[in-house]
């Protein structure tokens, strides 16, 4: 029976990895894109961010221009006449009162890429969580979302699962398109990503069960200095 166990936590694993496994393809013209999409940033954002990256040239900038907050359990919302609470991708943002927001859109990220022996990380986001994490190796990526809270343990993949206060959510990359098929120190590289990640639960007042069940879709343009 343990044997039995064993071999089926392996597949559910394997099973979770396809899942979240996606194909990398080069684009040339993402550059020109993430370009168009930066100009659609407020101005006061692009007059802080040229200087600030002359000063930090490995602190690149991500742009959203997707970006929704599916609450999957919507019927068992208790209506006290307020809206549900979700998170932020943007730390230095504040919590917004919407169901799906867009609030993110168009909005600078920071973002960074680092490159040990032949897989390039992408971290969007941060220093702290939400963090977006991307591993890019041999023309494929594995991505997950970071989410956290300090003081609380309100999160879980699955219901059974024990809740923890930090917790790293498997991404679906729909799309994962990036400037360069070859990486190196100093490099910049620019793409562009569409994801999506699984269902999860965060603890919550307003429910029927006391918990939300989300995901968060996106779409967004990076620029990054490896």
């Amino acid at each position: 029976m343990s044997h039995f166990i064993s071999t089926f936590k392996l597949l559910l694993l394997l099973l979770v990895s396809l899942n979240t496994f996606a194909q990398v393809k080069v684009d040339k013209t993402v550059a020109t894109r993430y370009e168009m999409e930066f100009k659609k940033m407020k101005l006061i954002y692009q007059q802080k961010i040229l200087p600030f990256q002359e000063k930090e040239p490995f602190i690149g900038i991500s742009v959203f221009t997707s970006y929704k907050v599916d609450t999957l359990n919507k019927k068992e919302i208790i209506d006290f006449g307020n809206d549900v609470i979700v998170e932020d991708i943007n730390p230095s943002l504040n919590k917004i009162s919407e169901e799906e927001t867009d609030e993110n859109v168009y909005s600078p990220v920071f973002s960074r890429a680092k490159l040990i022996n032949d897989t390039l990380y992408l971290d969007v986001g941060g220093p702290f969580p939400p963090i977006i994490h991307h591993k890019v190796y041999l023309g494929n990526v594995i991505s997950n979302y970071e989410e956290y809270y300090k003081y609380d343990s309100v999160l879980r993949l699955n219901l059974k699962d024990t809740k923890a206060s930090k917790l790293f959510i498997p991404i679906k990359t729909k799309k994962f398109l990036i400037s360069a098929s070859t990486y190196k120190a100093e490099q910049v590289i620019y793409g562009q990503v569409e994801f999506e990640t699984v269902p999860y639960y965060y603890d919550t007042y307003g429910f029927k069960n006391n918990y939300i069940k989300k995901r968060l879709r996106g779409v967004y343009l990076f620029k990054v200095r490896v």
